[in-house]
């Protein structure tokens, strides 16, 4: 019996080496697979991170360019991102050199800083590209690109490393812009009066100004009669000659008062404004604060049955018809956005129309905004000129005479003339009157000043783009690599390197 449990036991600790050996030898075969396989795991993850960096460069490249104006998915002013890994800087690089290597900006970017909470890992890219050639003739770069993708654990060590290489062509193009401000028209001297002549001002029969100041570069005849008010409500008559006749001045008499230059009419710089309201280009282009904005077809299409194409003259019965459907949105106008109209109405005081040639207004002519005559303007019988609601808003420009025949007439809004003006019949002007050449009123007539709110009005200088500095801007047409690829998914060739070939690259 003690034999028989002295074998027992032996049996017992053999068996018990037996498993204990199996168990050590299981474990050190499990162990060395599967750090192979989480090596394996490690190095294919970085791989496809490096494939990634790739396809996030090409990306940046086939979608990028260096204006200030360049308008795309992203702001490229805004340099590096978590989404972007080349900035305008790297790009101009690229197309400025003629050989060697570029390393973004960007350097080293993290593409998944913010792994899910159940991994025990991050990935990283860096780049590196090479110019093997620039064809400046036909704006055609030869590059290799070298990505190396990196696996490392929370603690930043690194666990597995690939690097890929891989050549495209970038086909891009070489632009320049001007830098252009907008220099506001100035509301010249002259229109702060009721009454402004580059010549003489003569009264006769009742005419008088209501309210306002008047100046002539010349003299002012106040007429005939003793106790007719020719410049009412406290106004002040200034003349840099002399001022004669009987009429009374409610404020000050100024004999050889100061010197105001009268502005001439800038006929082609305000042709030029009505033509770019018809045709959507600066300062009718969105760019501007307070104009119009005509940049679009349906817009363009709108105008330009009422006022004609760029480059023609508008007509009379064209603008008034204009302004009357804009303020009702009916008509044409009524097949556009509220958006699109309410943009028009809303700005209408700053556009700019152009006639050739002259013009009789004989009736109701209601209009908000700059009108240039490039002739005479003659208004007589029972006529309305400008809005009486905004007459500030309107500006009459005459490159010509003005004559106010006989009959009444109600005109509101600044009227400037490069000629003479002629009044007789019965008128009321609410606005200024400017006449380079004499002011000779008569009948009764009626001047009470209004200030003019339009900001296109200049005469001489009206609102227009001054050009600053030329600057060099490049941008990719294209990046392209081989259509042969060991990825059929992919859209570059690229092969496998060593770690230190991507190192080394120069």
């Amino acid at each position: 019996m003690k034999n028989r449990k002295g074998f027992a036991l032996i049996y017992t600790v053999l068996i018990s080496v037996l498993v204990l050996v199996s168990i050590v030898g299981l474990t050190m075969k499990i162990i060395p697979e599967r750090a192979i396989t989480n090596a394996r795991t490690h190095s294919q993850r970085a791989l496809l991170t490096a494939e990634a960096g790739a396809s996030q460069v090409l990306f940046d490249l086939r979608n990028f360019g260096t204006n200030p104006d360049f308008k795309n998915d992203f702001d490229p002013n805004s340099g590096p991102s978590s989404s972007h890994y080349l900035t305008p800087e790297d790009i101009t690089s690229l197309i400025t050199t003629s050989g060697g290597i570029i390393n973004p900006s960007n350097g080293e970017q993290i593409t998944n800083p913010s792994p899910p909470s159940d991994e025990s890992f991050e990935t990283s890219y860096q780049a590196k590209i090479k110019v093997n050639s620039n064809d400046t003739t036909n704006k055609i770069l030869d590059v290799d690109l070298y990505i190396l993708g990196t696996v490392s654990d929370r603690s930043n060590n690194e666990l597995a490393r690939e690097a890929i290489k891989t050549n495209f062509e970038v086909t891009y193009k070489i632009e320049s812009y001007t830098e252009q401000t907008w220099i506001d028209g100035t509301t010249a001297g002259i229109f702060n009066y009721a009454l402004f002549s580059g010549g003489d001002i003569v009264f006769g029969g009742s005419a008088q100004t209501v309210t306002g100041d008047i100046h002539a570069i010349g003299s002012i005849d106040l007429g005939n009669a003793k106790n007719q008010v020719r410049v009412g409500g406290g106004g002040n008559a200034e003349a840099e000659g002399n001022i004669t006749g009987k009429g009374i001045v409610t404020g000050e008499s100024i004999v050889g008062a100061t010197s105001v230059p009268f502005p001439m009419l800038n006929i082609d710089a305000y042709k030029t404004l009505a033509d770019a309201f018809r045709s959507g280009d600066a300062p009718y282009n969105g760019d501007k604060p307070n104009f119009p904005n005509t940049n679009d077809p349906i817009v363009l299409s709108v105008i330009q049955s009422y006022l004609g194409a760029p480059g023609t003259s508008s007509t009379l019965t064209g603008i008034q018809n204009f302004y009357n459907d804009l303020k009702g949105k009916t008509g044409a106008f009524g097949n556009l956005t509220v958006a699109q109209w309410q943009n028009l109405i809303t700005y209408a005081k700053n556009i700019v129309y152009y006639i050739q040639g002259d013009v009789h207004i004989n009736g109701q002519f209601e209009c908000i905004g700059t009108l240039v005559i490039d002739g005479d303007l003659i208004i007589n019988g029972s006529s309305q000129v400008g809005d009486p609601t905004d007459p500030g808003a309107a500006a009459i420009l005459v490159n010509g005479d003005v004559n106010l025949s006989n009959g009444t007439a109600d005109l509101y809004g600044l009227f400037y003339t490069a000629g003479e003006i002629t009044g007789r019949g019965t008128f009321y002007c609410e606005g200024s009157i400017a006449a380079r050449g004499a002011i000779d009123l008569s009948g009764n007539y009626e001047v009470k000043y209004h200030p003019v709110t339009n900001e296109n009005l200049g005469v001489d200088t009206p609102g227009h783009w001054e050009d600053g500095d030329t600057h060099t801007y490049y941008s990719v047409e294209s990046a392209a690599g081989s259509s042969s690829t060991p990825n059929p998914n992919a859209k570059y060739t690229w092969t496998k390197i060593s770690y230190d070939e991507f190192i080394n690259a120069h």
